[in-house]
């Protein structure tokens, strides 16, 4: 639960418990109609820590008695699906998938210089004059003034294509690795969009409750101005009403403005403006009935995580990088075969062609090639070592995502029980207060009481969902048909 939350909480709760002193001040309240009862929470099990939810959850579990949500603003209806669907266009994802597409570019630059090289050359000489030998009387034109040589050329590295095969190999590894670092940028943006799109609802939910509370709190309002006039109450008890309301607008104030920012951040996200009116997002009921069900607990692995996929394929990247150093410290042996075609030099063969061997070596060049070596090798440790910090870092989100859940899902357990409790409470107190046995302030404190229930539950029941959002990010589930999505 945000700060925001807990405020939104603390301060209902001073409105509700802030008006039922006022004995007598209230005529005798209509008995609001009960709720339909809600199944109890089944025992928590340590291999499904989500299995105690087993009834379908509300769309939104705010007050039965709560105003009704705000109507459209007649403009487009988006469900949590259709926000993920507009967000693929985000520019995280444009950059995680351009970046990708790099690192698949030069895998294919790597695989072409396997292949032997082809190539042409011409080159087109104009002398100043011909280039004569006499011999007595006869004149031999050696080279004319204009002469012409195309060259045709062949060429595979030998003992060369051990490095290229490792090189071609790491830039395959930093192509899937940049694949997956794809599907990471898709599980955090979705995670954020289904995060905020609970809270805006929770927010909505907490709004409704504190009108609700407000409308009570005016009437009592009413009521109490009525009886301080006629002397039966005192201006100190009408000040304690005004202030619980006064607290309740305060709490409503804060919902709107929790429901602003998450409504800002999803907008955003789908690439509107912040302040656009013409958008409603629909229930959150599949985020709802989802937190419902049990948790798989072949899930619960670290290995599914893109974040050590990624890695993994990081530390093997580097491994074939290392690997391309080392060979490259052994010689650039090339077969070779060329045409040559000579015009206007008559002692050049005008058509020629040859095949050999070409060996390449720099033997001392003060260790520059060995440092590359010894620098991709640490690279290498530093990579694989990168994988284990992730892995542990992902199993210790794991554990605490999962205990998350299991309390959230506690918590709404033990709020469902806590408002079977203050509904009996309720309707017994506003029978006695029918026959006249009970006062006036023993049936406001019991309304109080439930409707302090109703905002836990809800409250819990959004605070479910989103551990749930999270746990399946930590077990990396959000990240199954990714790469589809993104792209």
């Amino acid at each position: 639960m945000t700060s925001a939350h807990r405020g939104v909480a603390r301060c209902l709760a001073a409105a509700l418990w802030a008006y039922p002193v006022v004995a007598g001040a209230a005529e005798e309240p209509s008995i609001p109609a009960a709720p339909p009862p809600r199944a109890p929470a089944a025992p928590i099990d340590a291999a499904a820590p989500n299995a105690a939810a087993t009834s379908a959850v509300p769309a939104n579990p705010a007050l039965p008695d709560a105003p009704p949500p705000e109507p459209s603003h007649g403009g487009e209806r988006l469900g949590v699906d259709d926000v993920l669907r507009l967000a693929a266009t985000h520019p995280s994802l444009t950059a995680a998938r351009a970046r990708a597409s790099g690192a698949e570019e030069q895998a294919k630059s790597a695989r072409g210089r396997l292949l032997p090289v082809l190539s042409v050359h011409d080159e087109y000489q104009h002398w100043d004059s011909p280039f004569a030998i006499p011999f007595g009387d006869q004149v031999l034109i050696a080279r004319k003034a204009d002469t012409n040589t195309f060259t045709a050329a062949a060429s595979q590295p030998l003992l060369g294509l051990l490095g290229r095969v490792q090189e071609h190999a790491a830039r395959v590894s930093q192509a899937d690795a940049g694949d997956v670092q794809a599907e990471v940028a898709w599980a955090s943006l979705r995670e954020e969009i289904e995060t905020q799109y609970l809270h805006l609802f929770e927010a909505r939910a907490m709004r409704q409750i504190a009108q609700a509370s407000q409308a009570e709190l005016a009437q009592q309002v009413s009521n109490a101005e009525v009886k301080v006039k006629a002397g039966t109450l005192t201006n100190a008890d009408l000040l304690r009403v005004q202030v619980a309301l006064s607290n309740a607008r305060q709490q409503e104030i804060m919902a709107m403005t929790s429901e602003k920012i998450a409504r800002a951040s999803l907008l955003s996200a789908i690439g509107r403006s912040p302040e656009d009116t013409s958008i409603e997002f629909q229930e959150p009921t599949r985020l709802l009935e989802q937190s419902t069900k049990p948790v798989d607990p072949a899930s619960l692995t670290p290995e599914r995580r893109p974040e050590v996929r990624a890695a993994e394929l990081e530390a093997d990247a580097a491994h074939h990088e290392e690997r391309s150093r080392f060979y490259g410290l052994l010689p650039e042996i090339d077969v070779t075969a060329a045409y040559q075609r000579t015009d206007g030099q008559v002692f050049a063969k005008k058509n020629a062609a040859f095949v050999g061997l070409r060996a390449d070596w720099a033997i001392f060049e003060w260790g520059a090639t060995a440092a590359q070596h010894s620098a991709a090798a640490q690279a290498e440790v530093a990579a694989r070592s990168n994988v284990e910090g992730e892995r542990r870092r992902a199993q210790q989100e794991l554990t605490v995502r999962r205990a998350q859940l299991m309390a959230a899902d506690s918590a709404v357990g033990l709020a469902r029980e806590s408002l079977g409790s203050a509904q009996e409470a309720y309707r017994v107190t506003a029978a006695i207060v029918r026959v006249g046995s009970g006062t006036t302030t023993d049936l406001l404190d019991s309304q109080s009481s439930l409707t302090l229930a109703r905002l836990t539950l809800a409250r819990s029941e959004y605070e479910r969902a989103i551990a749930y959002v999270q746990l399946e990010r930590a077990t990396g589930a959000t990240t199954n048909g990714a790469s589809s999505a993104a792209r």
